[in-house]
């Protein structure tokens, strides 16, 4: 919980937003959430599978 609290506080074009983490009790049980900004795109398994993006440069 702390390291999502504490990557939370990054900023970086790069770095997906995480607007909210805490804990939610369902059925009696704690489970643990991230609320992070929602982006818009293709997976990196597309981009990968059309040939946008080598394997070279996705490893980088």
């Amino acid at each position: 919980m702390r390291e999502a609290q504490l990557t939370g506080r990054l900023q970086h074009r790069h770095i997906v937003i995480l607007h909210d983490v805490g804990e939610a009790v369902v059925d009696g049980q704690a489970m643990p959430f991230l609320v992070m900004e929602r982006l818009r795109g293709q997976g990196l398994d597309v981009l990968l599978h059309r040939g946008d993006v080598g394997p070279r440069d996705a490893a980088r």
